[in-house]
């Protein structure tokens, strides 16, 4: 995990500094700043003596990472500077450093590098990580005596970076256990707990009168469809299963509202009951479409139908509630943002709302594996060893593919993190009507 670095943006303590240099400083901050500034040089002179070192053993990509590094906890270092090809020149009267090409270190590592050669340097350099960290950490925690809560958080974010496994750099940047033993950073307990409150209030319903005229031959004498229906929102069925379904539905759409912003004209969910019933909503509403009863759920504009996982707990629908949430926020993305030529937005939105309204990801149509990744935590560790070992997708070539593998998909996982926010986009209109079904499956 610790050399996926180059991937995670690393979050400096100069601007922190520099934040807290804009009002005027207490003792405490003073204090902070001096033993900051020292901490930041021996940290920097460890990340020149490995650069260095990896020039010499021909390693040239690891050193221009190593000597950059340097120059992020101490812009000004000299060794570094030169190190990455740099050399002072006066331009306009003022020195400043310029860039040599030629003095530049190679961008390939030399033919001559050895496994051992790469088996040593790896061991060093997680051995200056470790160090980093510690010695950050030590720093965050001289911040919280001195009741500097931010910088000691900032601190220990940047060491948990250096050192995943350090936990009292995960402590000191606000990641908490959770009921698993997993580690949860900031902003997804901050997640957990919304959807929590998603799901703890759902939208008062009321019974219908009368159901749509095309559900008649889908119920039978004993089980007659029936449904609820919540401001735009219908959700029709047989059986006992309106309040479930509401619920997860409910909340996928206000966390997809939130995040994409955008107004919704109306939804109506219908949960069929085994897959005689599945297949009989597939030719009532989309007949002449080969294989749409072979999926798990059918997608189309204002209406969504998912199929009841008859085998699973009915105290504990895991299965039909993952289906419902990842229907429902492909639904919502189409609806909100128009549908898309290529899948991966609208993939990574659902695959992040099932892991956080259901708190795992299985039976996706775009899992590699059919049982799916349910173990939580998964993908994330799967990504990150992608990364280190150099085998992680091209993200271009996650944006045009038409059925994401399951490396993909766990890219496109992530990305909406990244992409949404809780400030909601200007609304656009609702999308045309769009073909009945799901994406195709990856083959």
């Amino acid at each position: 995990m610790r050399h996926a670095l180059s991937w995670l943006p690393v979050v400096l303590l100069t601007a922190l500094l520099a934040v807290a240099g804009r009002a005027q400083s207490t003792d405490a901050e003073t204090r902070f700043n001096e033993k900051a500034a020292k901490t930041n040089g021996a940290i920097a002179d460890s990340f020149v003596k490995l650069g260095l070192n990896c020039l010499k053993w021909g390693l040239n990509t690891a050193a221009r990472q190593h000597l950059q590094q340097a120059l992020e906890h101490e812009p000004e270092n000299e060794k570094a500077r030169k190190g990455l090809g740099f050399e002072k020149k006066k331009i306009e009267g003022k020195p400043q450093w310029v860039l040599d090409p030629k003095k530049a270190p190679p961008a390939d590592d030399a033919k001559s590098v050895t496994e051992d050669v790469r088996k040593d340097y790896r061991k060093e350099r997680d051995r200056v990580l470790a160090q980093a960290a510690k010695d950050l950490v030590a720093l965050g925690q001289y911040a919280t005596k001195q009741g500097l809560e931010s910088h000691a958080r900032a601190t220990c974010d940047v060491a948990r970076r250096y050192d995943p496994l350090n936990e009292d750099a995960l402590k000191g940047a606000g990641w908490v256990k959770d009921a698993s033993g997993q580690w949860q950073s900031p902003m997804e307990v901050s997640e957990r707990d919304q959807a929590r409150k998603a799901l703890a209030e759902p939208p008062k319903a009321q019974d219908m009168a009368q159901v749509p005229g095309w559900t008649t031959d889908l119920g039978t004498a004993q089980g007659p469809v029936s449904g609820i229906q919540a401001d735009k929102l219908v959700i029709l069925g047989s059986g006992g299963f309106h309040a479930t379904a509401l619920k997860y539905a409910a909340a996928t759409q206000a966390m997809a509202a939130a995040a994409l912003g955008g107004q919704v004209p109306g939804l109506t969910l219908f949960v069929a009951q085994d897959q005689k019933q599945h297949a009989a909503f597939c030719q009532a509403r989309h007949p002449g479409t080969p294989g749409l009863d072979q999926d798990n759920w059918v997608v189309a504009t204002g209406e969504v139908e998912v199929l009841r996982d008859g085998k699973e707990d009915a105290a504990d629908p895991v299965t039909t509630a993952q289906r419902i949430v990842l229907a429902v926020a492909i639904h919502e993305v189409r609806a909100r943002c128009g549908e898309t030529t290529h899948p991966w937005f609208e993939v990574g939105v659902a695959s992040n709302l099932a892991r956080r309204l259901v708190e795992q990801i299985s039976q996706t149509p775009f899992a590699g594996d059919p049982a799916g990744p349910v173990e939580s935590g998964r993908w994330k560790r799967t990504l990150l060893m992608q990364i280190a070992d150099g085998t992680a997708p091209a993200l271009e070539k996650l944006l045009v593919a038409r059925d994401p593998d399951e490396s993909q998909a766990i890219l496109a996982h992530f990305l909406p993190a990244i992409c949404c926010t809780s400030t909601p986009r200007p609304s656009k209109p609702f999308a045309q009507p769009s073909r009945a079904g799901p994406r195709p499956k990856p083959r």
